[in-house]
């Protein structure tokens, strides 16, 4: 047979192999014996049945039975099909569309290459094509069923977004058995979803008004850009204000028609303030709550709501007197300051200090025409020094603010450092005479009731005592009886670990005492032997006095070693090097 001249596209004019039947560059007719190029030259038949005999039956049966034509497309059969025909141009084109990721986007693609007699594009249409809420209660969430129609052939595919609302949420729906086949419609992130209707695919629209500020209408779009057209859904709702359920304010729907109600009840509506179930209202309806910062106390409160609201002006205000100055002994100083006005108004105010030696003896303070702020010199938390400032914040009406300057005046520091330091000596001279006296009566104990040793018996005397020095050191640090109970177990513990302490140093003490009291004496003169029982105690009581004026020269004692270390760290430093002017 001979060998025949490649044939050359009459409309590309490209070269085509001897035995093709149409261009596979661009799919024109090479044959001359006149059969139309839609159709397939031989009938292909589907799994389910269907027979197709041109182009155009093979898109509809594509388009009537998705998943089949989609998984003919996977396993190459549509490929070698077309091959078979003399389509290479399309059995390229199948070979591609079967090696996307996206299995509907590549047989839409793939159909719509076949050379078709008819139309084969999809078409879009949506149903509603409106969606009117009407008026919502606030808070509520509302759903509806968008129906996305092709009444065309092959797949719409594309996106649909929300513009002009972040309160519309879209999500797939799945409708009846049969009418969403690819594989990943519906598919929604970040206000966008996935169209994928090869007939119809239905999406979940969500309206939600929580948040949104009630007594307003709201509108936004739902914008299709699809292979089908382009469309959009205008959706549309108005928020209905949510009534105020608790008398006497029952039934108020705005914040003024709420303040009207409120002004003819002050005193009932002061607690729907003060316990936030006001707040909580206008959270409900979408609303800022005016009050900025904690709710004033009692009819108060009342007030500067309506001062948050603008309905009344905050009262003029005026710091009785404004700057204060206290002498400060070895116990706590009181001191007073009032917040005046001149009209009738109640006035309120946040406090705060800006140190912790200077403490408010109540955060929040009110009161008709004048409110009195009470405060606290706190002794043991001031630093070294003899005058010291603070400073006293307040937060007042319509959030006027105010510092009240506080100077906290140590009466006689120098002298009061001397007397402290021979008062701890002392203390602990006793402390220590005390506690080996404890321990000679524990030792007693022991000996009548051998269940327990001294070191014991010493543990549960030094319990009690303990608890009650823990209760009384709390009662000085904060004056809070409610913290009693926690000061007197916080002793009672550290009573017993003390008294097992000293027990088991006890012994160890009175053997130095006994061998220093016994230096230089003749050891056969047994009269110069001392009592041994006053040694211990004399031992005991040094040690006390060490350990008191110690601890009263703690602060001291640490600045110098940090002294001492920082000098030798400096002296350790190799010398920085020198730097010559520019």
């Amino acid at each position: 047979m001979a060998n025949m001249g490649p044939v050359f596209c009459p409309r590309c004019q490209r070269a085509n192999p001897s035995d093709a039947a149409f261009c596979h560059f661009d799919g024109v007719g090479l044959r001359s014996d006149g059969r139309p190029s839609h159709e397939l030259g031989r009938e292909f038949v589907f799994p389910g049945g269907g027979r197709c005999r041109t182009f155009d039956e093979l898109v509809a049966t594509c388009s009537a039975d998705w998943t089949a034509g989609r998984q003919l497309l996977k396993t190459g059969h549509l490929k070698q099909f077309l091959a078979g025909i003399g389509r290479a141009d399309l059995a390229a084109t199948a070979d591609r569309a079967a090696a996307r990721a996206d299995l509907d986007l590549g047989l839409d693609q793939l159909l719509g290459q076949f050379p078709c007699q008819h139309e084969s594009a999809p078409k879009l249409d949506l149903a509603p094509r409106r969606i009117q809420l009407g008026i919502v209660p606030a808070g509520t969430e509302r759903e509806v069923t968008l129906s996305i129609f092709n009444h065309g052939q092959r797949l719409v595919h594309g996106t649909v977004e929300v513009r002009g609302g972040d309160w519309i949420q879209i999500a797939p729906a799945s409708g009846p058995t049969g009418e969403s086949p690819p594989s990943e419609a519906g598919s929604a992130a970040n206000g966008k979803a996935t169209i994928r209707a090869n007939k119809v695919q239905h999406l979940q629209v969500r309206i939600a008004t929580r948040g949104l500020p009630a007594g307003q209408r709201y509108a936004a779009t739902l914008a299709f850009i699809t292979s089908g057209g382009a469309a959009e859904v205008p959706i549309s709702v108005e928020v209905a204000p949510v009534p105020f359920p608790d008398p006497p304010l029952h039934g108020a729907a705005t914040p003024r028609e709420l303040a009207t109600a409120m002004r003819e009840a002050p005193k009932a509506a002061a607690p729907l303030l003060t316990d936030g179930r006001i707040a909580r209202w206008f959270a409900d309806n979408g609303w800022r709550y005016p009050v900025v910062g904690p709710v004033a106390k009692g009819v108060a409160a009342v007030q500067q709501f309506f001062e948050a609201l603008g309905l009344s002006k905050p009262p003029p205000l005026e710091l009785q007197p404004a700057t204060v100055a206290l002498g400060v002994g070895d116990r706590p100083r009181r001191g007073s300051v009032e917040l005046v006005t001149s009209t009738k108004k109640w006035v309120f105010a946040r406090v705060d200090s800006d140190t912790p030696w200077l403490r408010p003896l109540e955060a929040d303070v009110s009161g008709p025409v004048r409110a009195t702020i009470e405060f606290e010199v706190l002794p043991n938390r001031l630093p070294e020094g003899r005058e010291h400032a603070g400073s006293l914040l307040l937060v007042a009406n319509g959030q006027e603010r105010f510092v009240v300057p506080v100077r906290a005046l140590a009466r006689g520091a120098a002298g009061r450092r001397t007397g402290s330091l021979v008062q701890a000596a002392t203390l602990g001279f006793v402390g220590g005479g005390l506690v080996r006296a404890a321990y000679m009566l524990a030792e007693s104990l022991a000996t009548y009731q051998p269940a327990l040793d001294s070191a014991g018996w010493l543990a549960l005397l030094a319990a009690p005592v303990g608890a009650g020095l823990g209760a009384w050191s709390m009662l000085q640090v904060d004056r809070q009886r409610g913290d009693l109970a926690l000061g007197a177990v916080a002793g009672a513990l550290l009573g017993l670990v003390a008294g097992i302490t000293v027990a088991s140093m006890v012994p160890g003490l009175d053997a130095v005492g006994m061998g220093l009291a016994n230096l230089g004496a003749d050891p056969a003169r047994t009269s110069a032997h001392p009592v041994p029982w006053l040694i211990g105690v004399a031992t005991s009581a040094t040690v006390g006095l060490f350990i008191g004026v110690g601890w009263r020269l703690r602060g001291r004692l640490m600045r110098l070693f940090l002294s001492l270390v920082e000098r030798k760290e400096n002296r350790s430093a190799p010398p920085s090097p020198r730097t010559q002017p520019v």
